[in-house]
């Protein structure tokens, strides 16, 4: 009798140390996966956690942006981002390029900076200028058309002609490239130059092309304190200004406020 009494409790001694045993290994095998999943999606560039980053960064880009974006990430393929303008096109991009890098990594864009001084538009149309900015293959253009060159030479109306003229020559020539277009700095207490910006805010709009309008950056342009974001010589803008412009557009690009 205390022999069988015995062996029971053997038995039964035997079999809680089994399932104790296989509910610990069990643990061990399901921490173990759930390490190895997080470990996975930080280390992926595709992963959930990341894609749900991208999204956030990219929530004020146009569908086919982000889509050019997250190509390009899982690719490993840079897409060329190409800054054209005139000599505004300086200070500020080098920000950009910085905080691009900073929120997408340093493989997802590579940034080309094209600036032609005392270029007008119609020189721009005239010397083909358009087709330099082609032959970069871009996929994305960021253009600052030369309006404050054309003033005082160029009219309006021929300006937003040859803007529309240099916009569609660079669209035939580089086929699904993403084109956004962004007026140059303010000028301290200007009466006809807003009424050229305005155009252009309008021309774009009704195209359906990106108008990037950075001047909500900016201090009032009839008000004096703008006066300190521009250069005193020639009214372009100064370090100052460069970074108020840079904000707006890593603001856009990026969906980060950065100073």
């Amino acid at each position: 009798m205390w022999k069988r009494v015995g062996a029971a409790g053997i038995v039964a001694v035997t079999l809680g140390v089994t399932v104790a045993g296989n509910l610990h290994f069990k643990d061990k095998i399901q921490a173990a996966t759930i390490n190895m999943k997080t470990v996975l999606q930080d280390a992926v560039p595709g992963g959930q956690q990341q894609d749900s980053s991208y999204t956030e960064h990219m929530k004020n880009l146009p569908e086919a942006v982000q889509t050019k974006i997250k190509q390009a990430i899982e690719t490993k393929k840079p897409l060329q981002l190409v800054i054209a303008g005139d000599e505004a096109v300086t200070g500020w991009p080098d920000i950009l390029t910085k905080n691009l890098q900073d929120t997408y990594g340093p493989g997802v864009f590579q940034v080309t900076v094209k600036s032609y001084p005392q270029k007008t538009t119609q020189q721009w149309v005239d010397e083909q200028i358009f087709e330099d900015i082609a032959h970069s293959k871009p996929d994305i253009v960021l253009y600052e058309p030369s309006l404050l060159v054309d003033a005082g030479v160029i009219g309006k109306q021929k300006s937003m002609s040859n803007i529309s003229v240099i916009l569609d020559e660079i669209t035939k020539s580089v086929p699904g490239v993403a084109i956004f277009v962004q007026p140059p700095n303010p000028l301290h207490q200007a009466k006809n130059y807003p009424i050229t910006i305005q155009l252009l805010k309008d021309s774009m709009e009704s195209k359906g092309i990106t108008y990037l309008d950075h001047w909500q950056n900016w201090p009032d342009p009839n008000g004096d304190d703008i006066v300190n974001y521009l250069e005193k010589s020639d009214g372009w803008a100064n370090s100052q200004g460069q970074q108020v412009w840079a904000q707006y557009l890593t603001n856009y690009f990026t969906g980060d406020q950065k100073e």
